[in-house]
């Protein structure tokens, strides 16, 4: 309505508007936009949840037990009877590259565990040779599996979203926020039945933000050594060009036009449910929660005071040039 309102007082128009409609206007303002009410609400929430979040991070029976519950699940699911081995089995093989909970270990220990650049190599190879083998290898999805993997590809959204929201290692951050493009992936591919090229579109725009990303903290690791968010804050002013490069890797992260993963994320959200359902709302809810953690990622880094006694270095021309090519192909995977 305010876009409909100023775009007619530019062309010299006014628009008569009820004044239910002026109160409720007044009343959307004070709730929504006035921060004082959106800062104390978020700190209540995270007074409240991150004890939690945090503990559930670090308890290795929770892992088990989502995992567990989402197998019996995906088993429940299962429409018909048990699909040969034979057909099962290359899906589960795709889901160690394209990362599917609860197979996804292999993944988040590439990006995690794997030292120095091999990660960043590791974080572009896995998922795209798992979209390859979907499209160019005889991997058929079998109909009686399609329950199971949008119930699997749903859970493995919401438990990626939690532990990415415990997280202060920024590797381990970007391994479980990719794992919820990847999940998204899989649940609009349970849908279609097939992977079609805007999903494919998604995973390369997923996989090379990831890689960008994990780049860039690369760089800093190498410089500053393995620090967490904590303590390695207020890099926007001694480090000006990293902090532009940065800031545009989430805006594309978090899924803003005009990058490539913002029409590819749009498309999987709608084509992957036709009407508004409970799962339409997860796959919502997941990508707003990955908003929230990236920004934070951000927000920690590049603000703040800045610590003293440390010589700050700033990306050099020529790191700024590959970081520039990937920031073009972004925006390039959006024609």
């Amino acid at each position: 309505v305010g876009w409909v309102l100023i775009y007619a007082t530019a062309h010299g128009k006014s628009l008569r508007t009820p004044e239910w409609l002026d109160a409720l206007q007044v009343r959307l303002y004070l709730l929504l936009m006035n921060r004082l009410y959106l800062n104390s609400v978020s700190a209540r929430l995270r007074v409240a949840w991150s004890p939690i979040i945090a503990h559930a991070d670090r308890s290795w029976l929770f892992s088990c037990a989502v995992g567990v519950s989402a197998l019996v699940g995906a088993l429940m699911s299962i429409s018909g009877a048990m699909p040969a081995p034979a057909r099962t089995l290359p899906i589960l093989l795709v889901g160690l590259t394209l990362p599917l909970f609860p197979f996804h270990g292999l993944y988040v220990t590439a990006l995690t565990r794997v030292p120095g650049y091999l990660s960043v190599v590791l974080a572009m190879a896995l998922p795209t040779a798992g979209a390859g083998a979907l499209m160019y290898l005889p991997v058929h999805v079998p109909a009686e599996l399609l329950p199971a993997l949008r119930l699997l590809a749903l859970v493995g959204a919401l438990y990626a979203s939690l532990r990415a929201l415990a997280q202060v290692e920024i590797a381990r951050l970007l391994a479980y926020a990719s794992l919820v493009f990847y999940s998204l992936v899989w649940w609009a591919l349970a849908d279609a039945e097939a992977i079609t090229p805007p999903l494919v579109v998604f995973v390369g725009a997923g996989a090379l933000v990831t890689a960008a990303l994990l780049l860039a903290y690369q760089r800093l690791r190498r410089r500053y050594g393995d620090l967490s968010l904590e303590r390695m804050h207020g890099l926007a002013r001694p480090m000006p060009r990293f902090a532009t490069v940065f800031s545009l890797l989430i805006m594309a992260a978090v899924g803003l036009p005009p990058f490539g993963l913002f029409f590819a994320q749009i498309h999987a959200l709608l084509a992957a449910s036709r009407q508004i359902s409970w799962s339409l709302a997860v796959g919502a809810a997941c990508w707003f929660l990955a908003s929230w953690y990236f920004f934070r990622m951000m927000q920690r880094l590049l603000f703040g005071p800045h610590r003293s006694g440390v010589r700050y270095e700033d990306l050099r021309p020529a790191e700024l040039a590959y970081f520039a090519v990937l920031l073009v192909l972004l925006l390039a995977l959006a024609a």
